[in-house]
């Protein structure tokens, strides 16, 4: 699966809506260049979106790990297209399924 929300698809993550083991990456709307901004990404989601699942250090801990492995993916950094978030969810089977703006 391919997530289209950082702040909507690790709130599922972490509340069990969506196994993170399913999730091959996330592509953000973000442009963070710095660990300053990610930090910034990371408080305003936990403070949120995350704090609403009831568990947003779970939320945080796994946006940290796919951070790590290089799983969150920021087209606005590279110039490219965002990806359109459908009406029928935040979810995607694969790439193909990603309709961009």
């Amino acid at each position: 699966m391919i997530g289209l929300s950082v702040s909507q698809c690790f709130a599922d993550m972490a509340s069990g809506r969506m196994n993170p083991a399913n999730v091959e990456k996330v592509i953000s709307h973000t442009a963070a260049s710095t660990p300053a901004h990610w930090e910034w990404i990371i408080q305003s989601n936990r403070s949120k979106q995350w704090a609403r699942t009831g568990h947003p250090e779970r939320a945080e801990d796994l946006f940290r790990k796919f951070l790590a492995e290089g799983r969150i993916s920021q087209p606005r950094i590279t110039g490219s297209h965002l990806p359109n978030v459908p009406r029928s969810g935040i979810w995607v089977d694969n790439e193909k399924e990603v309709v961009w703006k």
